[in-house]
């Protein structure tokens, strides 16, 4: 695969688009049936292409079997978003292979030569996952004088609008008035300015990808992840900040951690939403098999799932390659990222940044993953973790639209989310 081939939220704004904003979206998936159903697609006259009598039956049933297949294994709802064939003909389980790139091409050259030939009003979306340094990296990229997110010339903050059933047209209301007026004096005429948003639910949500589909057939997505023992007690006690800090957001009690599971989340708190993996099939960057798909749809209880093939390249990082002490390890991740966004000149050094959404505040019900109170969640997440880094490591990042900054690095710690972190680590460096 390609080295690089083919992440805290502020207080004021929920990181986390709410259910109701789900409603406006197309018929879920059946808990029963891991596709959704749709009329097989049908080929006329694939015989036609056998002219001769002596050909033989099995070529012809061969070119058959082939055109069907591809008709029909994707076709158009009629709301517009893309949906797997109920059943895709000929297909058998040694069908489903990745279509991976080879594993010593480096990144660099891969992103360099790369031509995109579509064009974009929107460069980049920053999709997710809350909790993995997403506000970081926005603060980190509004500081790049190419780069313009919301609010223009102010500190960012998130667009989850795009979630919203108009998201497409909200989005085109930004884009429309972030004009070239706001390139910084000095910045010569041939350098674009790089147009982004954030919204760390995006990737959970597909409606976000589908509404971006409408406005751009080529933004950059980037997504981060993060160990799922960590993730979890980090999201649950900054919900539990949010919660004393502005009580008017939520008028509930604080629910017990134990109680967040499939079945149930609080303001998108959960284990279920820990198994990344899930989420990132949505995406279809990759073949999916039935069993894939089945496990996806059967993540959680509460939260719609649905595939939706799109056009867009996905750079993944985990939230320690952010915070990375190693200067020239970070050096090269920073300028990978750069290069990804097409950007003229460096990012910021990003140990020179502040940290975002540390707060001094300690409150009771916060939580240490690794008091033995909280050994059940740990070992559910440990198991689940496990399985998410192997599938993302084997199959997601094979494919040639995934990047990869630091490979080495990122691959080191995702094989860790099988490993219980409190074994080696301090709550301080939790």
């Amino acid at each position: 695969m390609h080295p690089l081939k083919q992440s805290n939220d502020s207080p004021q704004r929920r990181t986390a688009s709410p259910r109701h904003l789900l409603q406006d979206q197309h018929e879920k998936f059946s808990p029963h049936s891991p596709l959704q159903s749709s009329p097989r697609a049908t080929v006329t006259g694939a015989s036609s292409v056998i002219t001769s009598r002596r050909s033989p039956i099995i070529l012809c049933m061969g070119l058959a079997c082939l055109l069907t297949m591809e008709v029909s294994r994707w076709h158009r709802s009629e709301t517009g978003s893309f949906m797997m064939s109920t059943i895709p003909p000929c297909e058998n389980k040694n069908v489903w292979v990745s279509d991976a790139s080879a594993n010593n091409t480096r990144l660099d050259n891969d992103i360099a030569g790369r031509k995109d030939i579509n064009t974009t009003d929107l460069d980049f979306a920053i999709l997710g996952f809350p909790k993995t340094g997403t506000t970081f990296l926005i603060y980190a990229l509004q500081q790049h004088p190419q780069v313009v997110m919301p609010p223009d010339g102010t500190a960012p903050y998130e667009f989850c609008q795009i979630h919203r059933k108009d998201g497409d047209q909200e989005l085109r209301d930004w884009l429309n008035n972030s004009s070239s007026s706001f390139k910084p004096p000095g910045m010569p005429a041939s350098v674009s300015l790089k147009r982004g948003i954030k919204c760390p639910t995006m990737v959970r949500a597909m409606n976000s990808i589908e509404n971006l589909m409408k406005v751009s057939d080529a933004t950059k997505l980037i997504v981060g992840v993060r160990h799922p023992v960590l993730w979890f007690q980090s999201f649950y006690n900054y919900r539990v900040y949010e919660k004393h800090t502005y009580p008017a957001i939520d008028p509930n009690p604080i629910p017990s951690p134990f109680t967040l599971n499939n079945q149930k989340e609080w303001r998108d708190v959960s284990t279920a939403y820990a198994k990344f993996d899930s989420y990132l099939k949505q995406l279809m960057k990759v073949p999916l098999s039935g069993k894939e798909l089945n496990e996806m749809l059967a993540t959680d209880a509460f939260w719609e799932k649905r595939t939706t093939p799109n056009p867009y390249k996905v750079f993944i990082y985990t939230s320690e390659q952010l915070n990375d002490k190693n200067a020239t390890r970070q050096s090269t991740f920073r300028r990978q990222l750069q290069r990804y966004l097409d950007l003229e000149t460096a990012l910021v050094d990003f140990n020179t940044m502040p940290e975002m959404n540390k707060h001094d505040e300690v409150f009771p019900e916060y939580i240490d993953i690794c008091n033995a109170t909280y050994d059940r969640i740990r070992q559910s997440l440990l198991q689940s973790g496990k399985k998410s880094s192997e599938w993302i490591l084997q199959k997601f990042i094979q494919s040639k639209d995934v990047f990869v900054g630091n490979r080495n690095y990122f691959v080191g710690h995702l094989k860790e989310w099988g490993v219980d972190p409190c074994k080696k680590r301090t709550r301080s460096n939790i």
